[in-house]
């Protein structure tokens, strides 16, 4: 089964594993709400349930109206109300045809059973590892890219960088450990890393914009060489020998023309990082 919890406009996928919610940078769904502990609410996913239980909240956790005691295994459509957050948890189960064979009851099946079913059941082949890791960096990037609007319109850059470093960190370890995600998903996360760098003053964020195009060994797009000229103007103390290993890549790459001219713009960076 999939279990995704939604939070206002916003749907999060839940993997396998605790979920933390709570007002702590460390969880996993962090809330600005001063009714919120700092460890709030776990979500105990596994691959067929979903337990939530209350981590000793000053306020408690109420479900569809009733407080939780103790712990309580979820079920399509609870609503799960922390604060002034409600959160809704969905269930997606998968189409009787879609069983796999190993989940009918142990018992002797004949072969000849097997040749006159409707749907022949075949077992299914596990994605490669690296594009699992990149489709589920692109899903967990679009959710909190969401989130980081509403804090950044409201003026809580911290609060904004907070939801984006983890979707963006899974973002650069994709590109690490195998093809990258597509071209639009890293210019959208590098963009959002320059906001978080202008608007707070972090290089750090700059060397991420970097490292993660020297990751998937790709040229920058014209308009983010001239965002990151905007960004390391304003904000000093971006890392020089990040760029001068990305400007090592591109120098062995075969390039066009016009490639070549943005090149020379990403060179041009030199002077403006320590």
């Amino acid at each position: 089964m999939q279990f995704r919890l939604r939070y206002g406009a916003h749907d999060i996928e839940l993997s396998p594993g605790d979920f933390i919610i709570g007002r702590s940078e460390e969880c996993q769904l962090a809330l600005d709400d001063p009714m919120v502990s700092r460890k709030h609410l776990c979500l105990r996913v596994s691959s067929g349930a979903v337990v939530a239980v209350d981590l000793g909240s000053r306020n408690g956790v109420t479900i569809n109206g009733s407080k939780l005691k103790a712990e309580r295994t979820l079920t399509d459509g609870d609503r799960v109300k922390i604060g002034q957050h409600e959160l809704v948890l969905q269930i997606q189960r998968p189409r009787p045809n879609e069983r796999r064979l190993s989940t009918r009851t142990l018992q002797a099946v004949d072969v000849r059973d097997l040749e006159s079913t409707a749907v022949k059941e075949e077992p299914q082949k596990p994605s490669p590892p690296a594009l699992d890791a990149a489709a589920k960096a692109a899903a967990s990037f679009g959710t909190f890219a969401q989130l980081a609007n509403k804090a950044f319109g409201m003026g809580r850059v911290d609060e904004a960088e907070r939801i984006l470093t983890r979707p963006l960190n899974e973002l650069l370890e994709a590109c690490k450990s195998g093809p990258p995600p597509a071209a639009a998903l890293l210019e959208k996360a590098a963009s959002y890393a320059l906001r978080v760098a202008t608007e707070s003053g972090k290089p750090n964020w700059i060397d991420y914009v970097i490292e993660l195009y020297s990751e998937a060994e790709r040229l920058f797009p014209a308009q983010l060489v001239e965002d990151i000229h905007g960004a390391a103007r304003k904000v000093k103390g971006a890392k020089r020998d990040l760029l001068e290993r990305y400007i090592g890549q591109l120098t062995r790459m075969e390039l066009t023309a016009s490639e070549r001219f943005l090149l020379q713009r990403i060179q041009g960076l030199r002077p403006l990082l320590s």
